[in-house]
């Protein structure tokens, strides 16, 4: 059962038994006046050289419950009214963004930083760590959305909430990355490109 778990961590970044298979976390301890970086816990291992310095995968609760409650409106309402051929297109559709953009995995790895959405990864980015030259935690006001966003800062990948991080480029580009860890995130990739 485990390598099956395993697996389906590795391939889809996320698992129902998923604390017991993730490995070394960054544990949140107090930060003196003004860091963005989270220590390492002393405690726990380094991690292996093919597997990633963090691994987080947030699910887009209000995304989903809102594209099945949208499809199940229009197959309720062919059901009794009939259907017509945009009804399908659009639960169609539907079912594909919730596919596509169901959940946020965020990864930092020996030499990125690696973001994908939904369970296949299809919609991806891949920022190399070389070009990352600050990080810093950030709030991200409401109305930048959720998705593949532009905000004033630049590009802003986000599934849910406020929280996330914010990497400047050594061409001074920035990227806005959605979390619900923003700390955790931020002490990964921080210690990745020291």
């Amino acid at each position: 059962m485990l390598q099956i778990a395993e697996i389906v961590r590795r391939r889809l970044g996320w698992c129902p038994n998923t604390q017991a298979l993730k490995g070394p976390r960054i544990s949140p301890t107090t930060l003196p006046a003004g860091s963005p970086v989270v220590p390492a816990d002393p405690g726990t291992a380094p991690s292996s050289p093919g597997s990633p310095r963090y691994q987080h995968t947030q699910i887009g609760t209000i995304q989903i419950w809102a594209s099945l409650a949208s499809v199940g409106v229009i197959l309720l309402t062919t059901l009794f009214l009939g259907g017509i051929w945009i009804t399908y297109v659009v639960a169609a559709f539907l079912l594909i963004a919730l596919v596509l953009f169901g959940s946020l995995t965020v990864m930092v790895r020996k030499d990125d930083v690696h973001i994908r959405f939904g369970l296949f990864g299809i919609v991806r980015k891949t920022i190399p760590l070389g070009y990352v030259t600050s990080v810093t935690t950030v709030k991200n006001p409401w109305y930048y959305g959720w998705g593949i966003r532009w905000t004033p800062d630049g590009p802003l990948y986000n599934i849910a909430g406020e929280g996330g991080v914010m990497l400047v480029l050594a061409d001074g580009k920035k990227i806005r990355i959605g979390s619900d860890e923003p700390e955790q995130l931020a002490g990964a990739v921080s210690r990745a490109i020291q």
